[in-house]
Parts: C-alpha cells; structure tokens; sequence
C-alpha cells in the first residue's frame, strides 16, 4: 500500500485536505496529514502483514471545537473498517490504537492537532 492510495481511500470517505508525511509550510490550517507506520512484523506462516498509519488532523488557530469535530469524523469512518480494499491490498480490519483521538497540543501559531493511529491486517 502507498500513501497515496490510503489518502485516497480515507478521503474518498472522509472528505478534506490531505497531505502525505507532514504539514507543509503554505498548506491551509484545517488539514490532515497521513503517514504509514511499520507495524508489526509479516507473519512467516500466512503471509499476513500488519501495517500501521497515523492520522494528524489540524486546525485553525485556537479552533479546538472545529479540529476535534473534525478529528472524531475521520476516527469514526475509518475505526473498526472491515474488508476494505485499499490501493491493491485486500485489508481484513483496520482498528483503532485507541478509544478516541488524542490530542497532542498546539503548534507555533496556536492550531490545535489531534492524532489518531491506526492497525491493519492485510492478506497476502
């Protein structure tokens, strides 16, 4: 799986601004940015692999109630996806690190960030 096709995965049913690995220095204030995580090893047996991503949600300065609104729709359309088909991985679950997002602060300019990370099982 590429970041690009799990952007477009998310997107496709959580609709808003996008970006791979970081923030970038001219994107607008309200936006998220996607990255992929190793995860957990492939298993010698089956062939299953379980990769991990991480959602960041930004947004506006001091606009707490608008990012965590929009933290929590993201976190409820991807939590616990069953048999989805990303890019052309063929995923058994995608589920939650944790129960909700968390936030983690503030950046330079007062924009409040939440995280959210994620679990995959994918078939061989």
């Amino acid at each position: 799986m590429k970041i690009q096709e799990l952007i477009a995965w998310i997107k496709q049913r959580a609709p808003g601004t996008y970006f791979p690995f970081m923030f970038p220095t001219t994107g607008p204030d309200a936006c998220s940015v996607v990255t992929l995580q190793a995860g957990g090893a492939k298993d010698r047996d089956t062939g299953a692999s379980f990769p991990a991503f991480q959602v960041l949600v930004r947004g506006a300065a001091r606009d707490f109630e608008e990012a965590e609104a929009r933290a929590y729709a993201i976190f409820n359309t991807i939590a616990n996806r069953k048999e989805q088909r990303i890019g052309a991985d063929s995923v058994v679950v995608i589920y939650p690190v944790g129960s909700v997002p968390f936030f983690i602060g503030v950046d330079e300019v007062q924009r409040p960030i939440f995280s959210m990370n994620f679990n995959l099982i994918i078939r061989p």
